[in-house]
Parts: structure tokens; sequence; C-alpha cells
């Protein structure tokens, strides 16, 4: 019986007591929870537990929809320096077969790493930086997801390419009533393809994401061309007899070298 205390003490005093080091917020901090402790005749001391970590994070939204995020949980144990964590040679296979498992909604696991920091100390630290004396970030679980975007191609990528094939033809119908209805058709799908997109998109970002500024860019460029052709076609059936500006006539003669103008006779 004596042993046998012995032993549970000495299991619950050199056990480590895992806890998060980059949690999110006092309310609502990471938990370990189904604790099991065992040892055996080597002196080896093993734990299996259950944990749920929170952390916050900045997300990178350049590539959105089609983003692939990384999100690293900190770990430790609750005496810093008392219990040093190493990573077994196992641990790789276990990450494969972690991948498949878990299931994100909206997110699809690319992969799963548990990475071992090294052992740092920091003496007599800038409080206004770190209020820690003794800093030692011994273990890191990373996971990548990448965004399950089903619904990238046929509701944001088609739409861009078809609207920009709209104002791209709109450049052969010069001095016709289909050109301007080209353009405006092309005009109002493109507002709603962006309105589309803003619906999808947090409310602020600091990144402006690529196909934004795709649909942005080609929304300007097809207004541009929409008004040209309104002062194109108005210029060229005016019946005035007086001129134009000169500066007029170098423009025009600049679009009439550059773009396929039906001649008329």
């Amino acid at each position: 019986m004596l042993i046998f205390m012995i032993n549970f003490y000495w299991i619950a005093i050199w056990s480590p007591v895992i806890v998060q080091l980059n949690g999110g917020s006092t309310s609502n901090p990471g938990s370990v929870t189904s604790k099991v402790l065992a040892a055996n005749y080597t002196g080896q001391v093993y734990l299996w537990a259950d944990f749920s970590f929170t952390t916050p994070f900045k997300f990178q939204y350049e590539d959105y929809p089609n983003d692939l995020q990384r999100v690293c949980y900190k770990f430790d144990d609750k005496r810093l320096l008392a219990v040093h964590f190493t990573v077994a040679e196992g641990v790789k296979n276990k990450q494969r077969e972690a991948t498949t498992d878990p299931y994100v909604a909206g997110w699809k696991i690319e992969d799963v790493e548990v990475n071992e920091s090294p052992l740092t100390l920091e003496a007599l630290s800038d409080l206004r930086r770190n209020p820690f004396d003794v800093q030692n970030d011994n273990c890191e679980l990373c996971i990548s997801l990448r965004r399950n975007a089903v619904y990238f191609t046929s509701e944001m990528l088609l739409p861009a390419l078809i609207t920009s094939l709209f104002t791209l033809t709109a450049v052969f119908f010069q001095l016709s009533k289909t050109q301007p209805l080209l353009l405006g058709f092309s005009i109002v799908s493109q507002i709603l393809s962006l309105i589309l997109i803003s619906q999808r998109l947090p409310n602020f970002t600091a990144h402006t994401p690529t196909i934004l500024r795709f649909a942005s860019f080609n929304l300007g460029v097809t207004a541009i061309l929409f008004v040209v052709s309104l002062l194109l076609e108005r210029t060229a059936r005016s019946t005035s007899s007086i001129p134009p500006p000169h500066w007029i006539d170098i423009f025009v003669n600049w679009v009439d070298r550059i773009l396929p103008l039906p001649r008329v006779s």
C-alpha cells in the first residue's frame, strides 16, 4: 500500500499539466479533459488527454476564396521548465491519419504538424513587451486549412471571365447600337457579381482579395469604354459644320489606327 501511494504521488507530481500559451481570451481558455495517467516499470510516465484550444488568428484573404490558412497552437507545461516535450517519430504517421478523420465545416484539413520548439530563456525582460522573465515555448500544433470553396468556379470565376469577354467583344461593334448594349449588359452583370462577392467577404479585411481586384478593374474599364463609345458615336453622327477641337481629332485618329473600326462608304 505504501509503494502504491508513493507511485501515485510520484506520477501526480511529475506528470505534465498541459496549458495553452497563445489562448484567445480568459473567458474562453484552452482546456484539457479526460486525462489518463500511466507509468511502466522503467519509470516512463504516459498521459492521454483530450484538449480544446482556441487562439486568435489573422486571416489572409489575398487568395480568397481558394485561400490556405495556417493556425498554430502553442502549449507547454504549467510549471514551465519542469517538463520538456519531445515529439516522437511515430507522430508523423498520426499526422497523416489526422487529416482524414476530423471535419471542419467549410474547410478542408490539408496538413497537421507537431513541432518541437527550442528551449528559450529570457532574463530581466522588458515589462512593456513581455511581462514574464522566463519564456519557454516548448511545443506547438499547426494545422493547415483550405477553404472548401465549391462555389468558386460557378459563382465567382465564370461571371468574371464571361463579363470580361463581353467587354472585349464590344470593341468590334464600333459606331453601332450593339456596342453600348453589350457594355451596358456587362456593367449590370459585373455589379451583380460584385454584390455576390462582397456578401461572402467579412465587413473588415486587411487585404483585398485578387478576385475582387480583378472584378473592380473590369468594372472600371467597362464603364470607361461605355462612356467613350457614346462620345465617339455622338461625334461620328454629328452634322455640325463647326470642327471639333484639335485634341479630339488626335484622339479619334489614334483610335482609328488602333481599333478595327468599320468603314462607312
